[in-house]
């Protein structure tokens, strides 16, 4: 029987990071957290029942190196990933792992996709930018208190209640045909 592989979330005390790390954990999981602040990690892992923590300099590309073996699964929340997503590609593509992101940056998405998705065949590792942000609402940082503010004032009698300046037609779902079929790469 092989073991499960084992599952590293990079960037775990950031927002969506936390909330992957939290999920994962509810799931029966046992994710190993990475990230810059060891006191903040310590405090999470605590937090979960006793995880394993590894400290990493994403600007230091050996440090992520260290944490991660062949055949891991490697789920990135370090953002900006225009400026810090490529060290974690570069070291998934280099060591093997499985890699999963929260990226919502369409020149980034699009370089992971041109740079290293080209050699990936159904024997690789499965690569996942943009994995969740914008259709996962969970991961979808909350509005802001004012926003709130104005949809509590607004009465709310039927499902598709809305304030008297939303329009009408942002209420009801897109058209048949008009989902964003993704990003094409060639």
């Amino acid at each position: 029987m092989t073991a499960a592989p084992r599952i590293v979330v990079l960037g775990a005390t950031g927002y969506t990071g936390d909330l992957t790390a939290r999920s994962l954990v509810r799931q029966g999981a046992r994710p190993v957290l990475v990230g810059r602040n060891p006191a903040r990690l310590a405090a999470l892992a605590a937090d979960l029942g006793g995880l394993d923590t590894a400290t990493v300099d994403i600007e230091k590309p050996t440090t992520l190196r260290a944490v991660l073996h062949e055949g891991d699964i490697l789920i990135s929340a370090v953002g900006p990933f225009l400026k810090y997503g490529r060290t974690a590609v570069e070291a998934a593509a280099e060591i093997g792992v499985h890699y999963f992101d929260s990226a919502g940056e369409g020149p980034f998405i699009r370089e992971v996709f041109e740079r290293w998705g080209r050699w990936r065949s159904a024997t690789e590792p499965v690569w996942s930018p943009r994995s969740a942000t914008t259709t996962v609402p969970v991961l979808t940082p909350p509005p802001r208190r004012s926003t709130k503010r104005a949809m509590r004032r607004q009465p709310s009698t039927s499902p598709t209640s809305r304030p008297a300046s939303f329009p009408a037609e942002a209420a009801r779902p897109p058209r048949s045909g008009s989902w964003s079929k993704g990003l094409r790469v060639s």
